[in-house]
């Protein structure tokens, strides 16, 4: 053993001896399984200017459960503008765990980051602080009924921007010819009064200028800031800033349907889904509208009096019976 190696191993021993000590067995340190409850404490409605095409509403979740998983999964979703890498994605949510884990109990019922966050190097709390705010956005959209479309930035705005500032994320909702911005904000450090003026901000700053306006091939009815205020070590909060119907048209006399169109809202939707069931070449193949379903044989088994699609032209191992209802496949008797 050298001398070089002999010196690292000690030094990262002693880390993990450090991390021991402070982290002791039954601290509930290091979240894994816990389901964690977040609620909504803070709701502010902003009445739109007159507008047929701007349709306010409410969000009506206000208390949300969610898994260490939904959350990475959330915050990798949101870490990055370009299109993401399904290989990678896996890859993408344990950078989420392992930057949070630790930060988080796995023994309190509410969601809160840890005091341990704050030792942290400056830039390191404010992408952490930051990236889990956004997974916190987006687990409240979902909740709220609405899918997940694409990073704002990722398409054009029709005419002039009306302002140098953006908002996050675009929302649709099942059945609405519309869509719906979200912004997110988050802090671990400031207090109540002034995080609640900077989601105010962010809602007329980044959202409220876009609503009415064609984005790519939708109109933004309506949108929502959401913040995440983690200050306290006991529980995280989260507030709300929304758009509320004015309650007139503007009397252009257009036809608000013909004005947006939800198709391509929904053909994303449907190739996230294709890529989760067959693989992202398959999913890729379809956005660019190469993929032939009717050239195509699936595999679907009657289970519990619906039909599954399990796979694209599947190959079943045959199974072995080893006694009454005990059925194990010849790579299960391999490994036994």
């Amino acid at each position: 053993m050298s001398a070089v190696f002999f010196h690292h191993f000690l030094f990262c021993y002693s880390e993990l001896f450090a991390l021991k000590n402070k982290f002791p067995a039954g601290t509930g340190v290091m979240w894994k399984a816990k389901e964690k409850q977040l609620s909504v404490e803070q709701i502010n409605g902003h009445v739109a200017n007159r507008n047929r095409l701007i349709v306010g509403r409410a969000p009506e979740n206000t208390e949300m459960l969610f898994t260490a998983a939904e959350l990475y999964g959330a915050m990798a979703q949101c870490s990055s503008r370009a299109k993401m890498d399904q290989h990678a994605a896996r890859a993408q949510v344990q950078m989420c765990r392992h930057l949070i884990a630790r930060h988080v109990d796995d023994k309190n019922d509410r969601f809160a980051l840890l005091d341990t966050a704050r030792t942290l190097k400056d830039y390191v709390g404010k992408a952490m602080t930051g990236l889990v705010g956004d997974g916190i956005a987006y687990l409240q959209m979902v909740r709220d009924g609405y899918r997940w479309v694409d990073h704002f930035e990722n398409h054009a705005v029709h005419g002039k921007p009306p302002t140098t500032r953006s908002p996050d994320y675009v929302f649709s909702r099942t059945g609405d010819l519309f869509v719906a911005l979200a912004e997110s904000k988050a802090t671990k450090g400031a207090s109540r009064a002034a995080f609640t003026k900077t989601v105010r901000d962010g809602y007329h700053g980044q959202v409220e200028p876009y609503l009415g306006r064609k984005i790519g091939t939708w109109i933004a009815s309506h949108g929502y800031a959401v913040g995440s205020w983690m200050k306290s070590v006991k529980k995280a909060e989260i507030f709300i800033d929304h758009t509320v119907s004015s309650g007139s048209s503007s009397g252009n006399g257009e036809d608000p349907s013909e004005n947006s169109d939800p198709r391509s809202v929904r053909f994303g939707s449907y190739c996230g889904v294709l890529t989760l069931l067959f693989g992202p070449d398959i999913g890729e193949a379809a956005r660019d509208r190469r993929w032939r379903p009717s050239e195509q044989t699936f595999t679907t088994v009657d289970w519990l009096d619906r039909t599954w699609i399990v796979g694209e032209d599947a190959e079943w191992e045959p199974l072995v019976v080893t006694g009454e209802k005990h059925l194990i496949s010849n790579r299960d008797r391999c490994d036994l």
